[in-house]
């Protein structure tokens, strides 16, 4: 009697632990990137995604030239073939939707258009002790302007 009370413990001990250790491990956002490229849809999964508006504080009349840019940065979980191909062309310009999507379906869906974006920089790394993929890409992106959740912002 006492080794089952031992073993019943056991198991509800593990099943406690498992439960959370399986939830912190799941992925609750899906985020997607697409875009159109020669007439076709281009997707990429994305592992994140962030942005930066850059604007100066200078006067019209101060010598320096104003910057105002829209940074996005997203990091794709794998660089196909047909985003590679989109990547190439270094003055084409992408409309390009990210979307982020909560699998549990208790938040709204967030969604960001980059427009007149162009890719303007690819970093790739690799190590030898990733669990999934050898390499790590990253993308950056520049935009003209950027709508967020409806709201248009402007550099």
């Amino acid at each position: 009697m006492k080794k089952r009370h031992t073993l019943t413990a056991i198991l509800i001990a593990l099943t406690l632990w498992a439960i959370p250790s399986k939830a912190q491990n799941e992925k609750r956002y899906v985020i997607e990137m697409s875009f159109t490229y020669e007439g076709k849809t281009v997707k990429a999964p994305l592992s994140s995604a962030s942005y930066s508006i850059n604007r100066d504080v200078y006067d019209e009349d101060s010598s320096y030239a104003a910057k105002k840019v829209i940074y996005y940065s997203v990091v794709p979980q794998k660089l196909e073939k047909e985003l590679l191909m989109a990547i190439k062309n270094k003055k084409a310009s992408y409309d390009i939707r990210v979307t982020m999507t909560d699998s549990y379906g208790k938040e709204p869906q967030k969604e960001t258009l980059l427009k007149k974006a162009m890719f303007t920089n690819i970093t790739e790394s690799y190590a030898p002790y990733s669990y999934e993929y050898g390499s790590s890409v990253s993308l950056g992106i520049s935009a003209s302007s950027i709508v967020v959740d409806g709201v248009e912002l402007q550099p």
